[in-house]
């Protein structure tokens, strides 16, 4: 179960509006899943002029041979990016 006051509430990446106009939120796992998606889809320091660190080099990885070796490695990458999320 996910703490809703630690993860937070934020815009819907997917930019919805309500029935009032209002661009949709979303908060709890939904919101965390969404941080860690953009944190590792951002090209690495892409963005920063406001966040240090921030992002990944998950797109470096297309298109290489496919084998064991960079199977673990792109894995713990992953799983290094996702730990950096304070959450």
């Amino acid at each position: 179960m996910v703490n809703e006051e630690i993860v937070g509430t934020d815009v819907d990446l997917n930019w919805i509006l309500d029935a009032e106009g209002d661009l949709m939120t979303i908060d709890g796992s939904d919101n965390l899943a969404q941080g860690i998606y953009l944190r590792l889809t951002a090209y690495f320091d892409s963005m920063s002029w406001c966040y240090i660190n921030y992002g990944s080099y998950l797109k470096d990885w297309f298109g290489k041979i496919n084998e064991e070796y960079r199977r673990k490695s792109l894995l713990r990458a992953v799983l290094k990016k996702v730990l950096l999320d304070p959450r």
